[in-house]
């Protein structure tokens, strides 16, 4: 994902405090999640997204503009000339119309819906099934989170691996509570960003880590 101007952290509940690398375990090749998009500008991945239709993907409004094509099918994003995979230009991108970035350090809306420049191959790659009950996911079901971004927070180093950490849901009401220091003079609270727009979720060491 790209580096944001000013990067919130990324915090949990009120939980013992986590290890200082939070276990986040490679997908393997036959695992991998065929929906699961890199969008990339010049070989270098900036953001991820999911395949909703043959032939549009589903991302962050924030990655708007730092993108150039998506790449279908892969896993180890080193192995370029060993790994099968589709990729498409991007055609054109649609921002939800209620998207806010940083405005009083408040992101909302937060989505984007971008055309391909063709349609994926659907018996490789089918698209994410969209999920239309909105009592899913309930509160401590887990949930995947799936990427290539960094592996620690503040760090800047990323994994050519497609990686995933299993994390809990957690209520609205508990996530406005969520507060905590990662340094000295480093506190933070979520009180006033968390948004009816937004899922919450956290485990005991477990994190994306922008990204």
């Amino acid at each position: 994902p790209p580096t944001l101007p000013s990067p919130l952290p990324s915090l949990s509940v009120p939980l013992p405090q986590p290890p200082p690398h939070p276990p986040i375990t490679p997908n393997p090749p036959n695992l991998r999640y065929p929906y699961v998009a890199s969008l990339q500008r010049s070989n270098y991945p900036v953001c991820g997204a999911f395949l909703i239709a043959p032939d549009c993907i589903l991302t962050a409004a924030h990655c708007r503009g730092s993108f150039d094509y998506a790449e279908l099918g892969r896993w180890d994003l080193a192995a370029d000339n060993t790994e099968s995979y589709q990729r498409f230009n991007i055609v054109t991108c649609t921002m939800h119309p209620s998207f806010t970035y940083f405005v009083d350090r408040k992101i909302d809306f937060d989505f984007m819906v971008c055309k391909l420049s063709g349609a994926a191959d659907v018996t490789k790659y089918p698209p994410v099934r969209i999920n239309h009950d909105p009592s899913v996911p309930d509160t401590a079901q887990p949930v995947t989170v799936v990427g290539w971004g960094r592996t620690a927070y503040g760090g800047w180093a990323r994994s050519s691996q497609q990686l995933q950490a299993t994390v809990n849901v957690v209520s609205e009401g508990q996530c406005r509570q969520a507060q905590g220091c990662i340094g000295p003079g480093q506190c933070y609270s979520y009180r006033s960003i968390i948004k009816s727009s937004m899922i919450c979720a956290q485990a005991n060491g477990r994190d994306s880590c922008q990204g």
